[in-house]
């Protein structure tokens, strides 16, 4: 699928790079390119997002379970932080530590550490 992307995406004029291993990728240009990767990311978007999933999460664990426990082990979040509190913020969209902080990102995308290989 990201082969056919990458030719989708060069029979329209761009240059596309797949730079990560749920399909992940770049397009040399910029607002131009918009509706040829819409067009062309139809399809691998769908497989691209459950290849992410598997990668990051194999043994289909609690999602918030897994990144509260990352949260605190990653001193993002304070200690004793769980599932519970995760789910109550995520409602809220008030959370006790920055979403700004590289660990937030790193726990929200790859909990596990599996599909960066950390």
């Amino acid at each position: 699928m990201s082969s056919a992307y990458v030719r989708c995406m060069a029979n329209k004029g761009f240059t596309a790079t797949i730079t990560g291993p749920a399909g992940e990728g770049t397009v040399d240009a910029g607002e131009e390119s918009f509706e040829a990767e819409a067009e062309c990311n139809a399809d691998l978007s769908v497989i691209a997002m459950l290849r992410g999933a598997i990668l990051r999460n194999p043994d289909h664990r609690d999602e918030e379970e897994i990144v509260a426990a990352c949260l605190v082990a990653k001193k993002v979040a304070p200690p004793g932080y769980a599932k519970r509190d995760y789910e109550a913020d995520l409602q809220s969209q008030k959370f006790p530590y920055s979403i700004d902080d590289p660990g937030f990102s790193a726990c929200v995308n790859d909990p596990l550490g599996l599909a960066s290989g950390r």
